[in-house]
């Protein structure tokens, strides 16, 4: 018993990577592989520790994986058949391979045996000269680059040839699927739909690839490099259009038809694709970021005329005008430090829900996207609700809004701030912006974390700058107040200031509705 103790502690934990090659979102071929570990390595797992990664040759990333182990075990492409299994050493280099089911199954015990034991493997890297090696590795990667040069000229040739009659008005969609694929057929179904439907003021141009046959195998990966396709999308059914991509069945039937009715499919550009594919890639994610930023601009700003937020700084104002100080200089230390606060809030609720996030957030985005699209729609009605309360004049029944211990606790501290020496004024004005906006945050807080939750989104999508995403946003909603600002010092009158802001109350709790809408529908989206 002591020596099986021994021998068990002895036995390396062997690291298995699983090479298959699969480009059906709906098939899990790797099923049968699990099957073959569950009836043979399984019962043995605890004398024989090892963990197993699956990989898909079919994804960009993966395949370079596959091929620089096979370098490693001076091997190409020709001399495997897929699925393989290639088994791992210490220092992190491959030690053997396994190459088709069959293979696997009848060899993998006794290969993890052999491997669980120190020194009963050395890599083939390690077996060689270091000329050898080098000699090997060299004629491996000119052979892939020969091939890579020969591939690149054919897809441009059959992408050009495929849409060289299309018009730029013509709505184009590349389509890429496989057969007996369950997802590809309900893309199929849309797609025949959306042709019956089409008109000759709305012209709909497929052209549809059946990744079955090599070469448009390499055209759709090489438009996953283009289109900068994260990995987990690298599947079909996929299509591709002039502004974006939708990968898999879900993505396509619940996003496609819309595009096409908003006329995003029109305008397919060609050359710039076939001219340049890295300066092309930029360019459209350039595009998509600066519209994402106007969307973040737009949404700050409608925060930024929160009734909340305007009645705080009238308060200040007034005081600030009745004692005869610079009503510019103060409101702008004041919007200073709202400016500071807002950032920093911001900043840190993002890293803290992107450090919980990529996995939490990401691998079940599901859950969360019902239920802060739920909290959306719920604010939205509940602003909906505050609209009809403020039209029939009834202000005690609005509901979105600071609670009134906090509106006190903010009143005593413009008070005391307004009586404060002239030399230090600015200063407090400064403290008393951050310090009201960390209060004030309850109030105009929920369209801010939904603003958030939306950069969340798109930063996995197009790599989004968030600092500057965060400067604008906040930025946009520091506007309002400061336009406040200058009026009051122009024309000395808060009242008449305050008196505008109650007017727009009803249109103020409307837009915030629509607001919180389309965040709840943006979601759902995703």
């Amino acid at each position: 018993m002591a020596s099986q103790n021994t021998e068990q502690k002895n036995n390396l934990m062997v690291q298995m990577e699983y090479y298959q090659y699969n480009v059906c979102a709906s098939c899990h071929p790797e099923d049968d592989f699990f099957a073959v570990v569950s009836d043979t390595i399984s019962p043995i797992k605890q004398k024989y520790p090892y963990e197993i990664a699956v990989y898909n040759t079919f994804r960009a990333e993966d395949k370079k994986r596959f091929e620089k182990r096979l370098q490693e075990l001076m091997l190409k492409e020709a001399d495997v058949s897929l699925p393989t299994l290639i088994m791992i050493s210490e220092d992190s280099e491959a030690l053997v391979c396994l190459s088709g089911l069959d293979e696997i199954k009848e060899k993998l015990e006794d290969t993890l045996k052999q491997a669980a034991k120190p020194g009963q493997f050395v890599s083939s890297e390690a077996a060689l000269e270091s000329d050898e090696k080098t000699e090997a590795a060299s004629l491996i990667e000119n052979e892939s680059q020969n091939q890579m040069q020969i591939s690149s000229s054919d897809w441009k040739e059959q992408l050009r040839e495929a849409v060289s009659k299309d018009k730029s008005t013509d709505s184009v969609i590349l389509y890429f699927s496989t057969v007996s694929c369950t997802d590809c057929s309900e893309v199929k179904s849309l797609l025949k739909k959306m042709t019956d439907e089409q008109t000759t003021k709305k012209p709909l141009v497929i052209h549809e690839f059946n990744i079955a046959e090599e070469d448009n195998v390499v055209l759709l990966q090489k438009l996953f490099s283009i289109y900068d396709v994260a990995s987990d999308k690298q599947q079909v059914p996929i299509v591709f259009f002039s502004g974006g991509y939708l990968s898999g069945s879900k993505a396509v039937t619940q996003g496609l038809e819309q595009k096409w009715k908003d006329d995003e499919l029109t305008g397919f550009n060609l050359e710039n694709i076939l001219s340049d594919d890295a300066s092309w890639k930029e360019e459209n994610k350039d595009q998509a970021s600066f519209k994402t930023y106007i969307g973040l601009a737009a949404a700050g700003f409608i925060n930024g005329v929160n009734p909340c937020g305007a009645s705080m700084l009238l308060m200040l104002l007034a005081a600030i005008a009745m004692s005869g100080r610079s009503v510019i200089k103060t409101g702008c230390a004041y919007l200073a430090g709202k400016f500071t606060a807002y950032c920093a809030m911001g900043m840190g609720l993002y890293k803290l829900f992107m450090a919980i996030g990529q996995d939490i957030f990401l691998s079940i985005s599901n859950v969360f996207t019902w239920i802060f699209a739920a909290v959306f729609f719920i604010l939205a009605i509940l602003y909906l609700i505050d609209f009809v309360n403020v039209k029939r004049k009834q202000y005690g029944k609005i509901r979105m809004q600071l609670p009134t211990a906090l509106r006190k606790w903010n009143h005593e501290r413009i008070e005391k701030a307004s009586k404060i020496n002239a030399k230090w004024m600015i200063p407090a004005a400064v403290v008393l912006g951050i310090m009201i906006s960390a209060g004030e945050f309850f109030c105009t807080g929920q369209v801010y974390l939904a603003a958030i939750l939306y950069m969340m989104k798109m930063q996995q999508e197009m790599k989004l700058q968030t600092n500057a995403a965060f400067i604008i946003y906040v930025t946009a909603m520091c506007i309002p107040s400061f336009l406040i600002v200058l009026v009051i010092e122009k024309t000395k009158n808060v009242i008449h200031m305050s008196n505008k802001t109650l007017e727009w109350l009803p249109a103020i709790k409307l837009v915030t509705a629509i607001v919180f809408f389309i965040f709840a529908v943006f979601m759902l989206m995703q």
